[in-house]
């Protein structure tokens, strides 16, 4: 195929000056120039007249939540409630559509956005999901709250202690009202039926649409836990031809020790889906930091930071740090994953540094 006549910003070596005809083979570019790339023309070529329209290459988005976003269009739509009694209205009419037993999720509202400016309590989400287990999302990915099915499934009491980085939200009374911060967020999600991969790939592909219809053609997958199951959906869609971005996974720190051990590292995969770095969460959300006024809460903590056992037989060195140059790492270096650092607050950063080098390739650093 050749799209001629119109401006094509290839970017790369030439810059923002614009070229004219573009020509493309086996999802190849070949050439880019003026009209001496017709010249390139075969008998079944297609040419693409464009008329002066222009032409970009497609977008990469860096940190997106694929899979979880495709999953969120079988839950509640919460976005853009003003109140708690909204949300418990749609909650209400996105149960009629459940199967007996089915856990229900609700997505996407935000508490500034709410009348009551606060979260919605277990007993409120109980009035309209009943012996239902449910589950919901505040916008952003940081905070659930779970109905008294859900805490009870999860095992979560009066006695719970709180999760190294996270936090239960309780009662005057000390007992829990539903609210999950954090890497709290894991003990309901840790018991909660994962979805199927028929479901996962549904979601994948109702994620690309959205991807696709905005020009991004590749994606940084961020995933916290499911990686696995993510992968396998990636996988089949691929070898089925349905995957139409290129699929940068982010590993799950969880599973550092296990890929490490098949020999997974950054770049690992194909064309269509690789590995990517290892994603740590240091702190929480900007958001809630910002909430906090600006102090973070270690959601790894500064000991888990190090790398876990990864040494060269007879060495005695102590575990290596996240970031640490390869040549001084006891460790073989081609096991080992690049590590995304995510952190937020000043101070964690700055106590991170030790850990992680600031400005290293691997590390993404927000101000």
């Amino acid at each position: 195929m050749i799209l001629a006549r119109g401006r094509i910003r290839t970017l790369g070596r030439a810059g923002l000056n614009p070229q004219s005809h573009l020509a493309i083979a086996g999802g190849k570019v070949l050439a880019s120039g003026g009209r001496e790339v017709m010249g390139l023309r075969g008998p079944r070529t297609r040419v693409v007249d464009l008329g002066g329209s222009a032409v970009l290459p497609g977008f990469n988005d860096a940190h997106a939540h694929v899979v979880y976003y495709g999953l969120t269009r079988f839950a509640a739509d919460l976005s853009g409630a003003r109140g708690v009694d909204e949300i418990l209205e749609r909650l209400q009419e996105h149960s009629k559509g459940l199967k007996p037993g089915e856990w229900q999720q609700g997505m996407g509202y935000r508490t500034d956005e709410l009348t009551e400016l606060r979260q919605p309590h277990r007993t409120e989400l109980d009035r309209v999901t009943g012996d239902r287990p449910a589950y919901i999302d505040e916008r952003g990915g940081h905070a659930r709250v779970a109905n008294s099915a859900a805490l009870a499934a999860a095992g979560i009491s009066g006695d719970t202690q709180n999760p190294p980085g996270g936090r239960i939200g309780r009662d005057m009374n000390r007992l829990p009202n539903g609210l999950l911060l954090e890497s709290a967020m894991r003990m309901v999600a840790d018991v909660q039926p994962p979805p199927s991969l028929k479901r996962r790939i549904e979601g994948i592909v109702s994620a690309q649409e959205l991807l696709v219809s905005r020009g991004i053609t590749s994606v940084g997958a961020a995933v916290n836990r499911g990686f696995a199951d993510d992968l396998r959906a990636y996988e089949r869609l691929a070898c089925d031809g349905g995957l139409r971005v290129r699929v940068n996974e982010f590993l799950s720190w969880e599973l550092l020790e296990a890929a490490s051990e098949l020999g997974i590292r950054t770049g690992f995969g194909g064309p269509m889906v690789r590995a990517g770095p290892i994603k740590v969460f240091v702190d929480g959300g900007a958001e809630r930091v910002a909430m906090r006024g600006g102090g973070g809460v270690w959601r790894t903590t500064r000991e888990e930071l190090w790398w876990p056992g990864h040494r060269r037989p007879g060495c005695r060195s102590p575990p290596t740090p996240l970031g640490t140059p390869r040549s001084r790492r006891c460790a073989t270096p081609s096991r080992l994953p690049e590590p995304l650092t995510f952190v937020i607050a000043s101070s964690t950063a700055r106590s991170a540094r030790p850990t992680c080098r600031l400005g290293s390739p691997a590390s993404a650093w927000l101000p």
